[in-house]
């Protein structure tokens, strides 16, 4: 999949691209619905979890059909596993597997230093502060997406 950055200028949605799967993991009801909102067909097809068990579960479903979502956005606190483990889990999976990183992003009220670092240290690739901006979150996914694809062709 190839991103060029000059399409999103300006834009509130992610525009001229295929659909972006994108796993999304929250256990908070009103934020799931607001980032369903901002992240709405035909641009992204989203695979919700509701906890970081089920995300890992649902990230193993999805694997093992041949569709490793394009990114994931995890809560980081969740119950029964939180999302700096589901990112470790998926980064050990990825390099036990042999797959190219996924971009993960946390998603997360807490905006300290130390828990950023954290998300950092369990491989995220960016760590947002809710109450999220759908400009901030779209911003966040197209930078990413274009960084990885420009990684990725060489």
């Amino acid at each position: 999949m190839s991103y060029d950055a000059s399409e999103f200028e300006n834009s509130d949605h992610l525009t001229g691209l295929k659909p972006v799967q994108i796993l999304v993991a929250e256990d908070n009801q009103v934020n799931m619905l607001v980032i369903e909102k901002y992240l709405s067909p035909p641009d992204c097809k989203l695979h919700l979890a509701e906890d970081g068990r089920d995300a890992v579960n649902l990230f193993d479903r999805l694997c093992e059909r041949g569709e490793q979502p394009d990114l994931i956005l995890l809560d980081i606190e969740m119950p029964f596993l939180s999302g700096h483990d589901v990112a470790r889990h998926i980064r050990d999976f990825e390099e036990k597997s042999d797959r190219a990183p996924r971009p993960i992003i946390a998603v997360s009220a807490l905006s300290d230093p130390e828990c950023i670092q954290e998300s950092l240290n369990a491989g995220m690739n960016d760590h947002l502060v809710k109450p999220i901006r759908k400009d901030v979150l779209l911003t966040s996914i197209t930078r990413i997406l274009v960084n990885q694809t420009r990684v990725s062709d060489g």
